[in-house]
């Protein structure tokens, strides 16, 4: 019996996996959170400084020291500011359609020195 039930249920996990892996799991809990909170869709200021990150909303303000993001990865029309390489940590997306070229060049600059690029 043990020789029958053990590749079955090895079998049914190694079918699962990419399905229970994929990305489209993520995609759907974040559709989940943002029906659920419509805070996160308003509009927001955000100003990088030195000193950190600073928000505000119509909802307030908040800042955020450097050691809150020690990660970010550049895409062709975003920066992302990663808490942790982890799956699920914090990331706050900044789109480059709000930046001309000098305000891209300072950004990256600023990211350089409190932060660490990822591939």
């Amino acid at each position: 019996m043990l020789v029958v039930v053990v590749p079955v249920a090895v079998g049914f996990s190694l079918l699962l996996r990419p399905l229970t892996h994929g990305s489209w799991i993520y995609r759907l809990q974040v559709r989940q959170i943002m029906r659920g909170n419509p805070a996160l869709s308003q509009p927001m200021h955000v100003m990088v400084t030195e000193s950190g990150v600073h928000f505000s909303s119509a909802t307030g303000q908040s800042t955020t020291s450097w050691a809150q993001y020690p990660l970010h990865v550049e895409t062709d029309r975003s920066f992302a500011l990663l808490a942790s390489q982890r799956r699920g940590g914090a990331v706050l997306v900044l789109p480059k359609r709000g930046l001309d070229a000098a305000g891209s060049a300072t950004l990256r600059s600023l990211l350089a020195a409190h932060s660490r690029r990822l591939p």
